[in-house]
């Protein structure tokens, strides 16, 4: 079957993470690499943009160069941004380089290619977490914890 013909399958409990991190007043962008008519059909069929409006980035490659042209250009505070993904390769080390906070979904069959060793960046947190729903969860208490940071600080 061709990649145009498949159907699209969403991360469980897609829905409801997306709901919960914009009721919670975050702006949410979407980054995603491959083919832009590929990419957008999914988009499209999973209907995201009611998510993500006109904050979609497709790129063809997903690395750090065209993270950090996003980055740049776009209204990011790396401090509060954050990259939630689920390859280490693509996702995860270039949010790493890029100075900004990052969530490892982690697969149970992850592919070899993607397995990377990582160097930490001390000005920002990663974490590895399994499932979808858990991101909201790991983001409030991060921004709990660099409050109270900033309050005994």
């Amino acid at each position: 079957m061709s990649v145009y013909d498949q159907e699209v399958e969403p991360y469980p409990h897609m829905v409801e993470t997306l709901e919960n991190l914009k009721s919670a007043g975050h702006s949410l962008y979407l980054y995603t690499g491959g083919e832009t008519v590929i990419q957008q059909r999914k988009i499209d069929q999973m209907k995201l943009s009611a998510y993500f409006d006109n904050r979609i980035y497709i790129r063809q490659h997903k690395n750090i160069e065209a993270l950090e042209g996003i980055l740049a250009n776009g209204p990011f505070d790396r401090r509060a941004t954050w990259m939630i993904g689920n390859s280490l390769r693509t996702d995860i080390m270039p949010a790493v380089k890029a100075g900004i906070h990052s969530i490892y979904i982690k697969q149970p069959n992850e592919w070899q290619y993607n397995i990377v060793e990582l160097q930490p960046n001390p000005e920002t947190s990663m974490y590895t977490i399994t499932a979808l729903e858990e991101v909201p969860k790991v983001i409030h208490e991060n921004i709990q914890q660099q409050q109270q940071k900033r309050t005994l600080g």
